[in-house]
């Protein structure tokens, strides 16, 4: 049975360098940023997120114009930002090398390439600060977007998040069984996390709609240790999605009567009515 890896095992380690404007690329300030999920954040409102999204499309746009053939621009970094609101540094979180498309028609740009675009903007942005407790915080956000341009350079696919991580309950030795004789349930079922879900607004206003599926981390207690995205729809209601199963309790699953930990993917609806 495989073990649950922790996420800090499988970072992308990259060496360290630092811009004479003071954003760096650095390989861990994780104890010292608190999570997005941690704390009161604005982040990925919609007026804070139009803006990162906006900046590394524009910034992508114009770094690909002089190839001739479709390009895969992806991004997947944590972001460290500051009692202010400003971005001290960032890092990639996992390298995109087997997940890019295998194609030699197709140019990806991902790793330390996609880092330097990112750094080129990051230092421009100025987000709302997070607040724990009453008091402004350091936080950290992991930003994940992929965008991809035709041979014209015209934009015909683009998928963006910022994934709400919180420090991880998980330990390097803990086992979580796919399959077991009795899974786990939510208490008054999926309709339980349905009503949990508030939709919105940007996402209804623009049409969204579908599955967003996650992946629970259920422990002998029947409480959520941790969630992971699976599959998105929306930003917001990927957030959305993860949240209302982080805060649902479970029936424990059961192997040879005992209770244990067990990992399950949840699909959760968004339908416009």
């Amino acid at each position: 049975m495989k073990k649950v890896i922790l996420l800090a095992a499988v970072v992308f380690m990259m060496s360290c360098a630092e811009k004479e404007d003071g954003i760096k690329v650095i390989e861990d300030y994780d104890d010292i940023y608190y999570p997005k999920a941690e704390v009161e954040s604005k982040i990925d409102t919609e007026e804070e997120f139009d803006k990162v999204i906006n900046d590394l499309r524009e910034s992508a746009n114009k770094y690909v114009s002089d190839y001739s053939q479709p390009v895969v621009v992806k991004f997947n970094h944590r972001i460290y930002i500051n009692e202010e609101g400003k971005v001290d540094a960032v890092k990639e979180i996992t390298s995109l090398s087997s997940q890019m498309i295998k194609n030699d028609n197709v140019k990806n740009i991902f790793g330390e390439e996609a880092t330097k675009l990112l750094v080129k903007v990051a230092d421009k942005w100025s987000f709302t600060p997070a607040v724990k407790d009453g008091n402004p915080v350091k936080f950290r956000a992991d930003l994940i977007y992929s965008i991809k341009f035709d041979q014209e350079g015209d934009i015909v696919e683009e998928t963006s998040t910022f994934k709400s991580v919180a420090r991880s309950k998980i330990s390097e030795d803990d086992v979580y069984y796919v399959v077991v004789e009795q899974q786990p349930a939510p208490i008054g079922g999926l309709q339980a996390i349905q009503e949990k879900i508030k939709y919105p607004a940007k996402a209804k206003n623009e049409g969204i709609e579908g599955r967003v599926f996650v992946k629970a981390y259920i422990n002998e207690n029947g409480e959520v240790d941790e969630v992971t995205l699976l599959k998105g729809i929306h930003h917001e209601c990927d957030s959305v999605a993860m949240a209302a199963i982080k805060q649902t309790k479970f029936t424990p699953g059961m192997q040879r009567g005992e209770p244990v930990k067990v990992q399950v993917s949840i699909p959760i609806v968004f339908k416009l009515q």
